[in-house]
């Protein structure tokens, strides 16, 4: 998936989903509740955004996500986290999100909705 959308002088130049991966939940690298996780592996997606500044001035920006399988649509998590993004610096930002009740062959054909909110 490629795009670029603008706020101000910020530039989210692309967005990679890498294939689904199964995640231990004794691992939980989410912060979630153990009864929200479970005891079986669920499955995982890999996120690579890279965001541009170019603006001559050091920017803060948070990233905010929101996550909603849509097969079934019984589970949505979303999160925000804030970055610093120096002049005129390209930033690429990697992390996971769970795709709980979300299968291999769902996925394939899967178009969102994923989204992200830049501001």
């Amino acid at each position: 998936m490629k795009m670029e959308e603008r706020r101000s002088d910020i530039v989210v130049k692309s967005c990679e989903f890498s294939g689904l991966k199964k995640v231990d939940p004794k691992d939980n690298p989410f912060g979630l509740r153990p009864e929200q996780l479970g005891d079986k592996p669920y499955n995982a997606v890999d996120i690579t955004l890279v965001i541009v500044n170019r603006s001559q001035d050091e920017k803060q920006i948070n990233l905010y996500t929101i996550s909603k399988p849509d097969v079934p649509n019984s589970a949505q998590t979303s999160w925000g986290q804030n970055y610093t993004i120096g002049a005129q610096e390209e930033k690429t930002i990697r992390y996971t999100i769970p795709m709980f009740c979300m299968s291999a062959s769902d996925y394939k054909d899967y178009t969102g909705p994923i989204r992200y909110l830049v501001r």
